[in-house]
Parts: structure tokens; sequence; C-alpha cells
């Protein structure tokens, strides 16, 4: 379990959502987040729901290969190139608090990175993203999913030649060399949705034939 809050660094900043391109999410460019920096020894930095603060999500500051100053108001932790779920991520201060706010942070910041040096990275299911709801995010398309069931591991592979012709004719926006053909990946989005839809009418219609 994580310590209290209160024996660390903590308050509410705003976060850009996780996939945040020319187009907002639901129409949100920034999200508050209650962040809480403490002396936990692999997960310190973790932030939750402004209003919530139970259930946090974990970012792995042994990733993070930069923090940078923009301005008064903002942070950009840059991860690791190797880190495909990863690249930047951008916080900044509430408009209704002091401007030493972000500087305070920083310092803290680069102060916990020193001190964390080589040590394991978090677990994998807490560094995970909560965007909008309560669940984290799902892993990528193309690992087993932990702890799944047999029927679960079934529908995984009979569903994987799927997975992987769709995924690999879409643009992923969330990575940062593709982000700006968010309108290709919608429109070839368009087409998967045609494509099955047809199938699908088909293969019902050839059911409804053989059953007579």
């Amino acid at each position: 379990s994580y310590p209290n809050a209160s024996e660390g660094f903590h308050g509410v900043l705003l976060k850009k959502p996780r996939g945040y391109t020319k187009v907002y999410v639901r129409g949100i460019s920034w999200q508050p987040r209650y962040f809480v920096l403490d002396n936990h020894p692999t997960n310190p930095l973790r932030y939750s729901h402004e209003n919530q603060k139970t259930k946090f999500v974990t970012i792995p500051l042994q990733y993070v290969s930069d923090v940078v100053r923009v301005g008064q108001d903002e942070l950009h932790l840059k991860m690791d190139k190797h880190r495909d779920d990863y690249d930047v991520i951008y916080i900044r201060r509430k408009p209704d608090t002091p401007e030493s706010v972000m500087q305070r942070w920083f310092d803290q910041l680069i102060v916990k990175i020193d001190d964390l040096g080589h040590a394991a990275p978090p677990a994998a299911h807490l560094a995970g993203e909560i965007e909008g709801g309560e669940h984290a995010e799902h892993g990528p398309w193309y690992k087993m999913p932990e702890n799944a069931s047999t029927f679960s591991k079934v529908m995984f592979v009979m569903t994987f030649p799927i997975k992987a012709i769709v995924f690999s004719t879409t643009p992923n926006v969330l990575d940062p060399r593709w982000e700006s053909y968010y309108v290709l990946t919608i429109a070839i989005a368009a087409v998967w949705l045609a494509v099955f839809a047809i199938l699908m009418t088909d293969v019902i219609e050839y059911l409804g034939c053989g059953i007579g």
C-alpha cells in the first residue's frame, strides 16, 4: 500500500489526457488531477481524480529521461524512447495557484528522480492510465491479458489475425509519429466498420438460408 499522501508533496494540477492531439479528447484539453510525490521506494509519483484520492495511477519516474520547464505554468516529463506507451506527460498548474507551484514541483521531481537511480520499475498494473473513468487502460492488443480465463485465451487466439490486420493498417495516433494523421485514422476506421458490417450481414443471411 502507498504511504499517506500527507507525508509527501501533493496537490491538484492539470494534466493533458493521454492521446491528446489536434482533436480535444471529449472537448477537454486539460483535466484536474490530484498528484502525490512521496517516499515510496519505487512508485513515488502518482495521480488520481481530483475528488477521488483513493485509486492512484503511477507515473514511472524510472523511465523519465528529462523534465522540462515551459514558462511558469507547465512541466513536460519526457519518457525514454523504448517506452511505447508514453512519450511526453504534460502537467501544468491551475490558474488560481501561485506561479511558484511549478518550480516547487520541478525541484522535487528532479530530486526524486536522482534518488530513485536504478530502482526497479513499477509493476505493470500500476503504470496504467486513467482518462475520464476509474478503469486502467487495456494493455497492448498483441499481448495475452494477464490472469485470462480459458475462454478469454481462446477468444484472444481466434481474434488475433483480425486485430493484426486492423492495427497494421490503421495509424496509431497515440504514437507521436502518426498523431497528425488522425483524419486518415478516422477514415480507415470507418472503412473497417463498413467491411465488418457487410461481413456480419452476409454471415447472418447465409445462416438464415441454411436454417431455412
